[in-house]
């Protein structure tokens, strides 16, 4: 009997899988180059890759393409970063109002005069740009939706951080949202039928 010990043969590095791993550096370079077509986000992009590859070196499955398994991680890592960013781009709904010189309807615009201050805040910001047709519609509703649609659509928090924040579940916190928004149109528009 030998008492030597052995390495695993199903350890963490099984088959020199580090080494594979990092002699595809260049494929993902290629590769993150096509899909973000700027030097710096390539490299974060292959840098965040090989990160996860290697913390994951243990779930490579011996027989399979470790190209095809980098260029996996490398795109649900792009197209989770994408899908975010949109998010964070997208405006709300409630942006696009009637607009009160107009009747117009279109997007919300913060004003960018020499008389605008970002120090009072972007409620005083819609009050000033729409009128007080949406600063009534705001000021009537209820604190339970008014608290998260101004974290969310002012502060640009997500629905987790605004869960997190007001202590409710994120699906009451999209709803509540989504009502904000609701009853914010309703009395916008209510309010610029009533004066025809």
């Amino acid at each position: 009997m030998d008492d030597t010990i052995q390495p695993p043969t199903n350890g963490p590095d099984r088959l020199g899988t580090t080494d594979r791993i990092l002699s595809e550096e260049s494929f993902l370079r290629r590769l993150a180059r096509r899909l973000v077509r700027r030097d710096a986000d390539a490299d974060d992009l292959v840098q965040e890759t090989m990160l996860r590859a290697y913390a994951a070196r243990s779930r490579f499955r011996t027989g399979t393409s470790m190209r095809a398994w980098l260029a996996t991680i490398l795109r649900r890592i792009f197209l989770t970063a994408s899908i975010t960013e949109r998010r964070r781009r997208t405006r709300p709904v409630t942006d696009v109002l009637p607009n009160p010189a107009t009747d117009e309807v279109g997007p919300l615009d913060r004003p960018t005069g020499p008389d605008w201050d970002p120090a009072r805040g972007a409620a005083a910001d819609i009050r000033d740009h729409m009128g007080d047709r949406l600063h009534k519609a705001y000021t009537e509703l209820p604190d339970s939706f008014r608290q998260p649609f101004v974290l969310f659509a002012l502060d640009g928090l997500s629905y987790a951080e605004i869960a997190a924040r007001l202590r409710i579940p994120v699906g009451t916190v999209m709803s509540r949202i989504h009502r904000a928004r609701t009853k914010l149109r309703e009395g916008a528009l209510s309010s610029t039928t009533s004066e025809v």
